[in-house]
């Protein structure tokens, strides 16, 4: 979130995707409409019920989204030894979001699109050949190098 914030200093718009995630299909690049504001997928787990609860694992954001990152920023000291130490206040912080900033929360796989074999059965809206993204998480390397390759195959 602070090389985010950094960017936005210099460029109007940045994208940003965790480590794990490969591009599977680049002919279909997230679209933002409109410019502004800031853009993240649902969460992919069936914990996230709310609205508001998005991943923070790919997301875009516009240089009007800079207070917002300077305040998700500041809050890192109450949740510094917390289980999802970045996504947590960030989720906390646009569930009580002050009127004028646009935020918009895709569907689960425009930047989360987790496949099945992540947890075979326990995804609600799995990965499939022609999402934009895939997102290899909660597993080791090992096992995120095979899906990759299973991946690969699929798209050719």
């Amino acid at each position: 979130m602070a090389r985010g914030l950094y960017l936005l200093k210099d460029y109007e718009r940045v994208i940003y995707l965790d480590v794990d995630q490969m591009i599977t299909n680049p002919e279909r690049p997230p679209t933002v409409s409109p410019a502004h504001g800031f853009w993240a997928s649902k969460d992919w787990g069936t914990d996230a019920v709310d609205p508001w609860q998005f991943s923070a694992c790919g997301w875009v954001a516009h240089q009007d989204c800079i207070p917002m990152f300077e305040e998700v920023l500041a809050m890192e000291p109450d949740w510094r030894d917390k289980p999802f130490q970045e996504q947590g206040p960030w989720q906390e912080w646009v569930k009580n979001k002050p009127e004028g900033l646009f935020i918009n929360i895709w569907p689960r796989r425009m930047f989360n699109a987790v496949p099945d074999a992540v947890c075979p059965g326990q995804v609600p809206e799995p990965w499939q050949p022609g999402d934009w993204c895939a997102h290899l998480t909660m597993v080791g390397i090992q096992r995120r190098i095979e899906i990759f390759h299973e991946i690969k195959k699929l798209i050719g």
